[in-house]
């Protein structure tokens, strides 16, 4: 089973290489998608080049447990952009993208909510790929109790391919982790 799940997953890397994106990642003042905000968001390109990166002002104080994951304060945002100040410029770059990013499907709805939250109006993303489901799948580690692999963080990700780890938890940082992992784990043969 874990060997099918390795191969299906190599399968899955390689064919999203092949494929148009961009890598985004998010920095969060906590972890409800429909109530936190964005406070840094960074947008890779395929190719490695860096789009976008901002820190953002939110409306709403940053947690501690979010602040003790990412380290941004108050005082590293107090001077930022609002959301809606740099809304256009997301939009031009994001608009008919594939998104990707290791836990996608979180940064995803955390830009959703934080554009109606802002009365903006929403990305059209062509579709969302994560790629921390894939790459747990390829690792099998199983999870008995949730009948799964259990999901690796990126920062662990990257060490057990023999990635550097830097500026991991800064959201240009990850981008550029999660392209090496992709790159990593689409140039492996399927044997």
């Amino acid at each position: 089973m874990i060997n099918e799940l390795r191969v299906k997953s190599i399968e899955w890397f390689k064919s999203l290489y092949e494929m148009d994106f961009i890598i985004v990642d998010t920095e969060t003042t906590g972890l409800n998608t429909s109530l936190d905000e964005i406070i840094e968001i960074g947008v890779l390109s395929k190719d490695g080049e860096e789009i976008f990166e901002s820190k953002i002002k939110p409306i709403k104080p940053i947690s501690r447990g979010a602040m003790e994951v990412h380290g941004i304060s108050e005082k590293d945002v107090v001077k930022s952009p609002k959301f809606y100040q740099i809304y256009n410029e997301l939009r031009r770059i994001m608009d008919n993208n594939n998104f990707v990013g290791y836990s996608a499907n979180f940064d995803y709805e955390m830009l959703i909510n934080n554009c109606k939250m802002h009365s903006c109006e929403e990305i059209k993303i062509l579709e969302v790929f994560d790629v921390m489901t894939p790459y747990s799948n390829y690792w099998g580690e199983w999870n008995e109790y949730f009948g799964n692999c259990k999901w690796q963080k990126l920062t662990e990700a990257c060490k057990q391919q023999g990635i550097r780890v830097e500026n991991s938890h800064s959201a240009i940082g990850d981008c550029k982790l999660t392209l090496e992992l992709i790159r990593k784990i689409s140039s492996l043969s399927i044997d």
